[in-house]
């Protein structure tokens, strides 16, 4: 099967992908799983993951770099986990408290400035950047307005966009290594997903995806 691979096709390889794995022992694993899966139901579409573009320095691998009849298709792929234990079809999970949420949203809004990036470059036709994640946290409305790290909230419903920095009175701890303001030129509106529930009699048994669509914010930017 070719053609072009789509928003739809990645939330439909998702939608199976939780079917069969519902839950992933880390990042690495749910990247192998999702790429499996998009090459089993587009077996036309070239899949590779940790892709290095001409343009990223080796470090920047993109998590799954798909190309199709029409051109690149570039996925970068986050998953944050709180406590939780769990068997499911016979293998055992113990996903730790990755906690460091502010870290979490500030990385995956970086991420989508770099596909924003390649598709300024025209290194790819489109992207998506996906934050799977059992951790309500992410996805619920903080109690607070003022944290540290409000400009890079990704809650239900929440638009971003624009320059995003830390508050000024964030300590050197908190935004070491992730100092710099982002920018993106695109709007995104978070709009959450359920993927699966391996353990709802559990804290953190059900898990959420947010997907950012690089292609559908910049329609018509050059």
């Amino acid at each position: 099967m070719g053609g072009m691979i789509t928003r739809a096709n990645i939330e439909g390889a998702l939608e199976a992908l939780a079917k069969r794995r519902p839950v992933f022992h880390s990042e690495a694993d749910f990247r192998a799983g999702l790429a499996e899966t998009i090459a089993d139901f587009h077996p036309g579409v070239g899949v590779r993951c940790k892709h290095r573009p001409p343009s990223e320095l080796p470090q920047k691998a993109i998590d799954i770099w798909l190309r199709d009849a029409d051109g690149s298709y570039a996925l970068e792929l986050r998953y944050k986990t709180q406590k939780l234990t769990c068997a499911v079809g016979g293998t055992r999970f113990n996903l730790t408290n990755q906690s460091a949420q502010d870290h979490g949203r500030y990385d995956f809004l970086s991420d989508v400035g770099r596909l924003e990036n390649l598709h300024k470059e025209r290194q790819i036709r489109t992207g998506c950047a996906i934050l799977l994640t059992n951790d309500h946290l992410y996805w619920n409305a903080p109690h607070k307005v003022d944290t540290f790290d409000a400009e890079f909230r990704l809650h239900e419903d929440r638009c971003v966009s624009g320059r995003m920095a830390w508050d000024p009175r964030a300590r050197d701890g908190t935004t070491e290594g992730r100092e710099a303001a982002l920018v993106l030129r695109g709007r995104y509106r978070a709009h959450w997903q359920d993927h699966s529930a391996p353990a709802l009699d559990k804290r953190g048994g059900t898990f959420r995806y947010l997907l950012l669509d690089v292609g559908a914010a910049l329609k018509g930017d050059s």
